[in-house]
């Protein structure tokens, strides 16, 4: 991971998860919404972007989706839909660091893991 990479996301950051809600509404084709889940959360380290409150996890309900529940920790690689809205799914590397028990992931354990070259190339320890 090096700067030149990050700057493919629109938005990378350690979150804290706050809510998550499965959006209404009759959006249909590309812009559908049926299997996406908006989620909240708490800023906690920004690495890129602009972080905006939310973003949406694509593809909940399939192998694709991430799981992310309310009270983890995560990193968050995110990039913009066609119309602007921030979404991140298993493909785009996002992670859990710490679920709702507060217990730590190998990835944040790790000394040399990717969490620890975040803080490294933003200027965070």
């Amino acid at each position: 991971m090096d700067k030149p990479l990050l700057e493919y996301f629109s938005f990378t950051a350690r979150v804290l998860i706050t809510g998550r809600f499965e959006p209404a509404g009759p959006w249909e084709g590309k812009d559908a919404w049926e299997n996406k889940t908006v989620i909240t959360y708490q800023m906690q380290d920004h690495f890129g972007g602009d972080p905006v409150g939310w973003f949406y996890e694509d593809y909940r309900n399939s192998s694709c989706g991430l799981g992310i529940e309310t009270g983890e920790e995560w990193i968050i690689f995110a990039v913009a839909d066609r119309i602007g809205n921030d979404h991140t799914g298993m493909c785009l590397g996002s992670f859990l660091l710490r679920n709702a028990e507060g217990e730590m992931t190998r990835h944040a354990s790790k000394p040399d893991g990717l969490y620890r070259r975040l803080l490294e190339l933003c200027g965070s320890s």
